[in-house]
């Protein structure tokens, strides 16, 4: 009986586990990404303190997968969700947000630092190699376009004013060439 009810503990946690994470990734999904925000600006509201968000997206994508095949696309984006889970702090939230795009949140975080992280984030993905875990015996370099907003800056109410913000910002720096961070 104690090993039954074990079993079914252990499949509950895997259950509420795979309910907030992307199963590709092993970050957090869009959904608990949108519960999580609300819950951000009202405490960084409460507290009196800035937060700011980050939109990123992998720059030439889908020609990644056109050319080397989804399960290859598959690689990279797993490389790069771990390559943010590294680079930011236990405090901040990282999600996939869409296809190959990725947000976090940063609380107690204005915007400059927030523009200093992001650089920081688009250095190092910058210099990562997928050779080995893609297309051996080729260059596969990727780059990331990062739109950065701000509270209270970019505004406060509602949550999509701010998430809106950062899109924006994110649309500029893919009209401004990719490969950039920029803020509204």
């Amino acid at each position: 009986i104690a090993s039954s009810a074990i079993y079914r503990v252990r499949l509950i946690e895997i259950n509420k586990r795979a309910l907030v994470t992307d199963a590709l990734t092993g970050i957090y999904n869009r959904r608990f990404f949108d519960e999580m925000l609300g819950k951000q600006i009202a405490l960084a509201k409460r507290d009196k303190e800035p937060l700011s968000l980050l939109i990123a997206d992998l720059d030439h994508f889908k020609k990644v997968n056109d050319t080397y095949g989804h399960i290859a696309g598959d690689t990279i984006l797993q490389k790069i969700a771990e390559t943010l889970r590294t680079d930011i702090r236990s405090s901040d939230i990282l999600a996939r947000y869409g296809g190959e795009e990725f947000v976090i949140i940063m609380p107690s975080t204005g915007l400059t630092g927030a523009l200093e992280k992001a650089d920081g984030i688009r250095r190092h993905i910058e210099l990562l190699d997928f050779n080995n875990n893609v297309a051996a015996g080729q260059s596969l370099k990727m780059t990331l376009s990062i739109g950065v907003a701000s509270l209270p800056e970019h505004g406060i109410e509602p949550v999509t004013v701010l998430l809106s913000a950062a899109d924006s910002a994110l649309y500029k720096a893919k009209r401004g060439g990719r490969n950039r961070v920029e803020s509204p």
